[in-house]
């Protein structure tokens, strides 16, 4: 079926991810104004940060660059290591599409607007949106 339902019951994670240069990541040791231009120039609200193995090891998203700044004006320089959410949620590619964004809208500790792609080694792979979800039209 190539409707609303057939999109509903085939499409995967990995169909609609952000993937490669889309994704926005920093290493470790990368200071935060650098992450903050991430942010800013891939227009997702957050960034991955990478270990020197390419697996997940953190997130910083806009709202904590907000919280750190507004607690140390002077966090430009530091590390995103230090200042990153552990941690972050994730999913495999290979999730359907209408599941991701169930666990998006169920999440226990409130709604949440994008998944980091793993793989079972814990490299990313991409980023998925809750907007690339609904322009896909599953919602």
């Amino acid at each position: 079926p190539s409707g609303v339902l057939g999109r509903r019951l085939n499409l995967t994670v990995g169909e609609l991810m952000l993937k490669d240069d889309d994704v926005p990541s920093v290493g470790l040791e990368t200071p935060l104004k650098d992450a903050l231009t991430e942010i800013v120039d891939k227009h997702v609200g957050c960034t991955a940060v990478l270990d020197d193995d390419a697996r997940l090891a953190g997130i910083i998203t806009d709202g904590d660059l907000k919280r750190i700044l507004i607690k140390n004006p002077d966090a430009l320089a530091l590390p995103v290591s230090g200042l990153m959410t552990k941690s972050p949620l994730t999913i495999g590619a290979g999730v359907l599409a209408i599941e991701a964004l169930d666990q998006m809208e169920m999440n226990p500790k409130g709604p949440v607007t994008h998944f980091f792609v793993v793989d079972e080694d814990g490299k990313l792979e991409g980023l998925l949106h809750i907007h690339d979800i609904l322009r896909a039209g599953l919602k």
